[in-house]
């Protein structure tokens, strides 16, 4: 009968097994807790970000069909309204705010609607500054040319 040697064998121990699981669980535990403290940050980035997204969209809509269009900013329900301005108002599309974030200064806007003329100007320049729940805020400011700016 042939006796087996295990000496040279090469594995992974039990201990090693739940030392790595450990670390792996650690690790994720920390990321998440990251994820969760710089939420309210990373909403407050994205709306500022979609706000001087959908100004853009207004302003190319103006330039590319030679018709006023412009954003409206209902601050009772934190939405925008992408709109048309052509002897009436026709609403293009609605757009919420991310979660958590609110609208704080708008203006000074006539009717808080930003609109864009044909050849992309602004008809009035102004500021729409948004907050989150850890009262952070971002600014973007619109420029009588149609530039618009996002700043802390």
């Amino acid at each position: 009968m042939r006796h087996l040697r295990y000496k040279n064998l090469k594995a992974i121990t039990l201990i090693e097994v739940v030392v790595s699981i450990a670390v792996m669980a650690t690790t994720a535990f920390m990321g998440a807790l990251f994820v969760k403290l710089h939420e309210p940050g990373i909403n407050l980035h994205q709306g500022a970000g979609e706000i001087r997204s959908y100004l853009q969209e207004a302003r190319s809509l103006s330039l590319t069909y030679q018709t006023r269009h412009g954003i409206y900013f209902n601050i009772a329900s934190s939405t925008m309204d992408l709109i048309e301005l052509n002897g009436g108002t026709t609403i293009i599309k609605t757009i919420p705010l991310p979660e958590r974030i609110t609208f704080g200064i708008v203006g000074p806007f006539s009717g808080d609607v930003v609109s864009f003329n044909a050849a992309g100007a602004a008809s009035e320049s102004g500021i729409i500054t948004i907050t989150n729940t850890e009262g952070e805020s971002k600014t973007i400011t619109v420029n009588p040319s149609g530039y618009i700016e996002a700043t802390n």
